[in-house]
């Protein structure tokens, strides 16, 4: 499957042949790796920290601590699918990452939504059941979506195979 332009890492631009014209340029396009995905987490985890920890706090206060992490779980999803759907959250952008669909341009809200299930909306579901065995399944996917870059050609995890979504330098 070709990836707009970018199925062999390349992105075709304006002409470069000796008349100037009728050729596309290629420019080398990038996936972003495991080490700058992580480091981009990182950074969000951070900058989630305060609201995040507020929201925990004031939910336990007004029913209990599952209430809190509830509300801080649901700060997290929207946080990466709105910020995702318009190209990459605040620690991808710090670290030159951009969260592109098949086209090359923000994938939207939308795909933002789908690309935050797997990782953060699955465990909001599975924390209503209260079954630790699933828990400890639903951890074990997450794991494993997140690791699937190493071994994926375009660096995808499953959440941005699910999305449609490449995550570029």
């Amino acid at each position: 499957m070709r990836f707009g332009g970018w199925g062999d890492g390349m992105q075709t631009g304006a002409p470069v042949n000796a008349s100037g014209y009728g050729q596309p340029r290629r420019v080398a396009r990038e996936y972003g790796g495991f080490w700058r995905r992580l480091a981009a987490l990182l950074v969000d985890g951070l900058i989630l920290l305060l609201p995040g920890g507020a929201l925990l706090v004031i939910g336990w206060a007004i029913v209990d601590v599952a209430f809190g992490q509830l509300l801080l779980s649901l700060l997290s999803f929207g946080y990466a699918a709105v910020l995702n759907g318009q190209g990459g959250t605040f620690g991808k952008r710090a670290l030159g990452l951009r969260v592109v669909d098949r086209t090359g341009s923000p994938p939207g809200i939308e795909q933002g939504a789908v690309r935050a299930f797997l990782p953060i909306g699955l465990g909001i579901l599975v924390s209503f059941v209260g079954s630790a065995l699933l828990d400890s399944l639903v951890s074990l996917l997450v794991l494993v979506d997140h690791l699937w870059m190493l071994w994926d050609e375009r660096s995808q995890t499953l959440h941005d195979k699910m999305a449609g979504t490449y995550v570029v330098r």
